[in-house]
């Protein structure tokens, strides 16, 4: 159990500073833990996705990406760097169940009933956004999937956000967030991201 804390930034100090605060909580999250949606009644990402097991499958894609079209560069960045965010949620819940010592994430205790309901509406995010991207074909996926893997065995586990480099042929505009190539001059389509990662998250 000692492992899993200090893999989860959980030292002995750590603990002992946040335990008053999770007691004190506690009896607050006992009382709400009903408010978590039962799963028979939560959201799920396919329910704002094209269907493609529907007939009109091919329609619905269309319909998606003509909308996503109207979609901002700017905003886009903002959706892979959430996606991004995302993709850490393993380390997040095993920070979070160290914290309130359930480090095997079955506990019926409030916290963990509660740190269970939060990571699988984490989760859906994630998901959600994943396939938003993938699907809107303007997003170099490959570039964002790379940045979420370590490059080595010793590479942090603190990855650097993937924002995608412009080519080096596209010239820079104020009004284009880097990572995002202008659309052809008369055309409708907008930018495609391209590259790989610049920066880091904060």
């Amino acid at each position: 159990m000692s492992d899993v804390r200090e893999r989860a930034g959980l030292g002995r100090d750590v603990g002992a500073d946040h335990g008053d605060v999770i007691r004190a909580i506690e009896p607050a999250v006992k009382d709400n833990v009903d408010l978590l949606m039962p799963l028979d009644k939560t959201w799920q990402p396919s329910d704002y996705l094209p269907d493609l097991e529907a007939g009109d499958w091919r329609e619905q894609v269309e319909h998606f990406r003509t909308t996503a079209e109207t979609i901002s560069d700017d905003l886009l960045v903002v959706l892979v760097g959430d996606m991004v965010t995302e993709e850490a949620l393993p380390s997040y819940s095993m920070s979070l169940n160290g914290l309130v010592r359930d480090e095997e994430g079955t506990s019926p205790a409030p916290w963990s009933q509660w740190l269970r309901g939060w990571t699988a509406e984490e989760n859906r995010h994630g998901d959600l956004l994943n396939a938003y991207l993938r699907l809107t074909g303007r997003v170099n996926m490959r570039a964002v999937e790379r940045t979420v893997h370590p490059s080595s065995p010793t590479a942090s586990t603190r990855r650097p956000m993937a924002i995608p480099t412009a080519s080096s042929s596209t010239p820079r505009s104020r009004s284009v967030p880097r990572g995002f190539r202008t659309a052809t001059p008369g055309g409708s389509q907008p930018g495609k991201a391209t590259g790989t990662s610049a920066g880091s998250a904060g």
